[in-house]
């Protein structure tokens, strides 16, 4: 939580100060190598998901032996819905619409433009669908608590293991965090920008 603090301070005082400028000293193959592996980290830390194989995983290799340790896990089903849901995005984001035209090229354009809606629709209603039947071949979510977390600043000193840690320790703990994380979506910033 003080990381994402600290990191929407330094960003906001980089726009304060109008020092964004430092930014076109960015390279485009940086931004491009940038874009890649965040694309490459994203669909690794997903396989497992992917899969229907539970277990968490903050690194790429770390991503990769969930899956290979626990290869035997795998869920068909999940299999079966992820890799549907990914053609059907595929083949929607295909579809020839256009916004001016007949009324057929709209709607395609509008299944196009909103894929990601019709996929999250269809799933939840598969899920519903096999839920009236008492069945559950899906790995679901369950229960989820509405609502927002209550807005507070984030603390500036914390108890671990009996041991106060003050907030120097806790940016000393951070380390390179607390510039690079800004960095880094200064760069997501811009990669989605230049797309646009």
């Amino acid at each position: 939580v003080l990381l994402c603090f600290l990191t929407g301070c330094i960003i906001s005082l980089m726009g304060i100060l109008n020092i964004g400028f430092l930014v076109n000293f960015i390279s485009m193959p940086v931004i491009s190598g940038f874009t890649n592996a965040a694309a490459i980290m994203i669909a690794t830390s997903q396989v497992h998901t992917l899969l229907g194989i539970r277990g968490n995983s903050d690194t790429f290799i770390e991503s990769i032996k969930v899956v290979i340790n626990n290869i035997k896990d795998i869920k068909l089903y999940d299999t079966i819905l992820g890799v549907s849901c990914m053609l059907v995005l595929i083949g929607l984001k295909k579809l020839p619409g256009s916004r001016k035209g007949s009324v057929g090229k709209k709607i395609m354009w509008l299944l196009s433009l909103g894929r990601n809606a019709v996929v999250v629709c269809i799933g939840i209603l598969l899920a519903f669908g096999f839920s009236q039947f008492n069945s559950e071949p899906f790995s679901i979510t369950g229960h989820i608590t509405g609502g927002l977390p209550p807005f507070s600043i984030p603390p500036f000193s914390t108890v671990l293991k009996n041991e106060t840690y003050n907030i120097g320790d806790m940016m000393a703990e951070l380390g390179a965090s607390v510039a690079s994380v800004p960095l880094i979506a200064i760069l997501e910033s811009i990669a989605i920008a230049k797309v646009f």
